[in-house]
């Protein structure tokens, strides 16, 4: 092709796919190697992809490798690769990183493990669906090592059978394809080993299976061009992994190794118009030793110079060549375009496309790769195998807690050891050996407490189920299992049962959490009952069933799992059953959806006698497998552990299911309040958050948390929500947690903040009339006192959703609960309508007398429980111990520091998401002070107390200090803590709880000291904004103080950063002498260590000094020159 512009604009619409996991770390199989500014998760990964795009023009999208790339919501992370100019492209399966898969997957022998890569495979297909992406990408490592291993042809008719079981779920418009490789991991046959096995396999399948061409995939010296002109004939290619290989599998950057193979491959792509066929042009490369963004530039580059000279290909003179035998001329007209510099080219294009010529140099001043290394600090880095476990019917967004219950969950430890789990998996693993054989009563080891076989299947059982949030949710439901030990006392065999004891999680449950009951004294409880008016009795009597000393506390549940007449019983509160069991018609449609496998059960308070009920329907239905709790959630029971497991999957699954196919596709109705966008919506929430907090707080103090994920958004943006929201939750799990219903905002998103405001303080006085009327109506002589009329949750339209509890978990929690209670409401309204249980249930559980008992048990909060913090500085030093001080009492706290790796390290030290977050904060910034109280407040709902401690020290005399050290100085400490000190008093005085702000001055804000002019000047400075602020904001409840401290050298930050080094000049002293000198001027001899410092904060907002505002407390061991006058 001759024509240049026909040539630019082919390089311009071509589109070349990066891959995720090129972004991540990677290594070989000796070593996996790291490098700094890795991205941490899918959505850095995709920022890093942005910055590929943005300075090559022609990278538009990036493949997802799942479960390495497993995210709660993918619909959410596309609209996050849009917001970045990208699109997500082929979802990649993994079926060659699980234990189970060792002997192959869908080729595997065993029917169950095939069953499970298959429906790993047909998630990738939801995810597909989520995500708008076109393309599955299918690679299996399945194969062979030695001859008589397997039935060869057997394993090719197993790959058919999945491959058309993936092939009938695809869309229209989406395509499989069907990656081959000649050997590795197997070695002696591999299962889909060529294009031949490839190609057969596509053509048996349909037109929307093709071939995926990996460069790196095929033998030395194999004819690649010929391949690919081969499929493109059959219209059977669909894509190319491009990489570069010198001996096997290398994964080395495209062009590296041949870039005169990948000129000739792209020539036969052009001759049979790969370019516009919808050929994609992925890249798939590992870059081990080399800089992650800079080598994938360089990838693509390679691929845009080789597509450019085969562009440049004259087609008439290799035509004619070729017509009449002239070899080498044709030969001859190739390398006359392989040799052509196509770099001038590509240049024009580059800047006709509006970006720089030279995109490698363009990155390199970009300053991303200094960012990146310098704000990715801490967390886990993405590479091979780094993956978070979620499925696809709908489930709670991933907390930000990074890790804190509800989910991801951890896998914690057993009995058998470290918790192995696979992420994606639908059907549970191969059940345990060690009751197929049915042994008999197992003796427990009473001095080394070896758990009984069946509690150690149980705590697996309930690890496996716990893990994904489709089953159930945080802390919900409880497991079971019954088996026969030796009494250590009479020797004689007994039949015990291990159930979940009140409280904890299954997805973390310990052996500890687990009760053990003596089954014969359960039963035995039946003549005993009182009847249904006096079951609450019943929990007490629980205690005289314990074998040994017990275990956890026997739970209400306890009754359901000893009476039910079967070895294993499940009770979880998954979204899917619950929406059937508070569906209208929610007894037909169990029968519809299950026939007679599954049961009714009409709505019942938890306890002795739904225990009962279960047992009499179980018994009069041998044939069922579980039963739906109307508007509560299901229980499955089964003779073995994994039978039971099985059981529960099931109904959970086709219920799931059901509501897919039969349910309509807007239950919500059609959009009312669009959503506002990302950057406005977060605006929105952080300056509607310290508003909504003080509300919510009036009857006590709450921790808040924001959630807007798309279950949240489209709820609140749809024509129903304010009916659905009126009618409650109904799970026992979830109005416990969110209260009897949320407050709901009925101003559309875009209404002026102030009326905004107005509207919510209305609204938050009628819904306290409203919850005290509730109150009042249903409460009788016995009922605990009411415990607050705020809400627990609040919904935003365009905006999101507010939580709030006692403390970030909480809050957190009951956020998720509630984005539960959507998923409910969809199902339920999907093939019926919500009919939740009524009101005057939902009081008897929340005020019920055992609810309030376990309130009462709960340990007593920390003297600065709900109180939330913002410490500058924070990094290191004094603000490290402060934050540490603030953590240990109760506070949540943000860590804000200059240096964010600092600042992220002190945030995981604190415990985490819910105990601490970092903030990037120059404290000069006026946009960075608010940007880090924005966060703040979008975390946990606001901030209570303000310690202004950042700061940095210059020491030299009068004349040696410049005017750019003295404007340094004050700019830092003076203007800083006046900048942080106005926003804070901004959000203190929006929540109307009062607040704390406490100076970190110094002794020589009142002492003069050598050589310390712009120093002292500043702290004087800052010691006088304590007394000028405390007498403006007293009006408001807010309370300013300070603490002078004598010089602290240990752990300081400032002294190590040269200070230390000045004044011990100064004294004459060695500088790591330097704090027994400040110590031995002092009175009292003692060197003030940056945890007294943390001490005095904690004595000024701790509770003990309500009245006490505009005082300098000092810490520094007694200097009489310092004393306050």
């Amino acid at each position: 092709m001759s024509d240049v512009p026909a040539v630019k604009a082919a390089l311009k619409s071509q589109a070349v796919e990066t891959p995720s996991w090129a972004y991540g770390n990677s290594g070989t199989r000796f070593k996996v190697f790291a490098q700094p500014g890795v991205p941490r998760s899918p959505q850095e990964k995709l920022d890093d992809a942005a910055q590929v795009h943005a300075f090559t023009g022609v990278a538009p999208t990036v493949a997802l490798h799942i479960p390495w790339d497993r995210v709660e919501d993918y619909g959410a992370l596309a609209k996050y690769a849009e917001e970045r100019g990208l699109k997500l492209g082929a979802i990649n399966s993994n079926v060659f990183q699980d234990d189970d898969y060792k002997l192959g997957s869908v080729t595997h022998p065993d029917p169950a493990v095939r069953r499970k890569a298959l429906d790993h495979l047909l998630e990738c297909v939801d995810i597909m669906d989520a995500t708008g992406s076109r393309d599955l990408k299918l690679w299996f490592s399945d194969g062979t090592n030695y001859p008589g291993q397997d039935d060869i042809a057997a394993r090719q008719d197993r790959l058919g059978e999945a491959l058309s079981a993936v092939y009938d779920r695809l869309g229209d418009d989406q395509r499989m394809l069907l990656e081959y490789k000649f050997f590795e991991p197997a070695f002696y046959t591999t299962d889909v080993p060529d294009w031949g096995t490839a190609y057969a396999h596509c053509l048996k399948l349909g037109p929307k299976a093709q071939v995926c061409v990996d460069t790196g995939h095929h033998a030395p010296g194999t004819n690649i061009e010929f391949i690919v002109a081969l499929l493109l004939r059959e219209k059977r290619l669909g894509a190319f992994d491009f990489n570069s290989r010198f001996y096997a599998d290398d994964d080395l950057m495209v062009g590296a190794a041949d870039p005169f193979q990948l000129f000739r491959i792209m020539y036969e792509v052009v001759r049979g118009g790969g370019l516009t066929s919808g050929v994609a042009f992925m890249l798939d490369q590992c870059h081990n030793i080399e800089p992650k963004i800079p080598a994938i530039i360089r990838s693509v580059m390679n691929v845009q110079e080789a597509t450019a000279k085969a562009l440049l290909v004259d087609g008439d003179a290799l035509g004619e060549a070729q017509r009449t035998g002239d070899v080498l001329g044709a030969n001859a007209v190739l390398m006359d375009a392989y040799n052509t510099d196509v770099r001038p080219l590509l240049a024009e294009v580059r800047e006709e496309l509006g970006i720089d010529a030279d995109p490698m140099g363009a990155y390199r001043g970009s300053g991303w790769a200094e960012r990146i290394v310098s704000e990715r600090v801490g967390g886990q880095q993405a590479g091979w195998g780094r993956s978070a476990c979620a499925g696809p019917f709908p489930t709670p967004p991933l907390p930000e807690s990074g890790g804190k219950p509800p989910g991801p969950r951890p896998a914690p430890p057993t009995a058998a050891g470290p918790q192995s789990r696979t992420c994606g998996t639908r059907l549970p693993p191969p059940p345990r050996p060690i009751r197929r054989d049915r042994p008999g009563p197992h003796k427990e080891d009473v001095m080394t407490a070896e758990p009984h076989p069946e509690a150690a299947a149980l705590l697996e059982r309930s690890h496996r189920l716990g893990a994904d949030p489709r089953n159930t949710n945080y802390a919900g439901g409880n497991t079971s299992a019954k088996g026969t030990a030796t009494d250590p006392v009479t020797g004689q065999d007994v039949e015990l049962m291990w159930v979940k004891g009140s409280g904890g999680d299954l997805g973390t449950l310990a052996h500890s959490g687990l009760a053990e009951l003596r089954l014969d004294r359960i039963r035995a409880l039946t003549g005993v009952y009182p009847g249904v008016d006096r079951e609450d009795e019943m929990v007490a009597a629980f205690d005289y069933c314990l074998h040994g000393k017990g275990g956890a506390a026997p739970s209400i549940d306890t009754a359901m799992h000893g009476l039910v007449d079967a070895a294993h019983v499940d009770h979880l509160h998954p979204d899917s059953g619950i929406a059937l069991a508070c569906a209208a018609d929610g007894e037909a449609l169990t029968k519809e959806c299950f026939g007679n496998q599954v049961v009714w059960v009409p709505w019942r308070r938890p306890g002795f006698q739904l225990g009962l009920d279960i047992a009499a329907i179980k018994k009069a239905n041998p044939q069922a497998i579980g039963c739906i709790l109307g508007g509560h959630g299901i229980t499955a029971w089964g003779d073995t552990s994994a039978a039971c497991e099985a059981n529960s999957l099931h109904i959970i699954r086709t219920a799931e299911e059901f509501l897919t196919t039969r349910g309509k596709a807007d239950p919500f109705g059609p959009v009312v309040h669009p959503t506002l966008p990302h950057a406005e919506r977060r605006a929105r929430a952080a300056a509607l958050a310290p508003v909504i907090r003080g509300l919510a707080s009036s009857d006590r103090p709450q921790v808040g948390h924001f959630t807007d994920n798309d279950t949240v958004l489209d709820f609140v943006s749809r024509a129903e929500h304010p009916r659905l929201s009126a009618l409650g939750t109904s799970c026992p799990d979830h109005f416990l947690r969110t209260k009897v219903r949320p407050l709901v905002l009925d101003l559309p998103p875009d209404t002026p903040l102030d009326e905004t405001i107005t509207r919510l303080k209305e609204l938050h006085t009628t819904y306290r009339t409203d919850y005290a009327a509730y109150y009042n109506h249903h409460a009788t002589p016995d009922s605990p006192p009411m415990r607050g009329a705020d809400p627990a949750i609040v919904l935003i339209p365009g905006v999101g959703m507010f939580s709030y509890g006692k403390d970030k978990q909480t809050a957190r929690v009951a956020g998720e609960f509630y984005v539960n209670a959507i998923n409910v409401m969809r199902g339920a309204e999907a093939v019926s309508t919500y009919s939740p249980i009524e009101e005057s249930e939902k009081f008897r559980i929340e005020y019920w007398a055992l609810e309030e008992a376990k309130l009462q048990r709960m340990p007593k909060p920390g003297p600065l429980a709900t109180r939330i913090a913002l410490v500058t500085g924070a990094g290191s030093g004094i603000g490290k111990a402060i934050a540490h001080r603030l953590v240990a009492e109760g506070a949540c706290v943000v860590v804000a520091d200059i240096n964010t790796g600092s600042a992220t390290a002190v945030a995981q030290e604190l415990g985490g998401p819910d105990k601490a977050i970092a903030v990037t904060a120059d404290i000069t910034s006026e946009e960075e002070i608010k940007a880090a109280f924005a966060q703040a407040t979008l975390h946990f709902g606001g901030v209570d107390i303000l310690v202004n401690n950042a700061g940095i020290s210059i020491s030299k005399p009068l004349l040696e200090t410049t005017t750019h050290e003295w404007d340094l100085q004050h700019t830092i400490m003076a203007r800083g803590s006046f900048l942080a000190s106005r926003e804070a008093a901004r959000t203190f005085i929006a929540q109307n709880m009062g607040g704390d702000i406490v100076y970190i001055a110094s002794k020589n804000a009142v002492f003069a000291g050598p050589n310390n002019i712009a120093y002292s000047a500043t702290k004087a400075d800052q010691a006088h904004q304590v007394r000028l602020l405390a007498a403006e904001l007293g009006e408001h409840g807010i309370r300013v103080n300070g603490v002078n401290p004598d010089g602290v050298v240990q752990g300081s930050g400032i002294f190590a950063s040269g200070w230390g080094a000045q004044r011990a000049a100064v004294y004459g002293v060695p500088e790591e002498k330097l704090g027994e000198f400040y110590a031995q001027r002092t009175l009292l001899k003692r060197e003030v260590l940056p945890t007294h410092v943390a001490n005095a904060v904690f004595t000024l907002v701790g509770g003990d000094l309500t009245h006490t505002t505009g005082l300098h407390i000092p810490v520094d061991a007694g200097v009489a020159a310092a004393f306050l006058r």
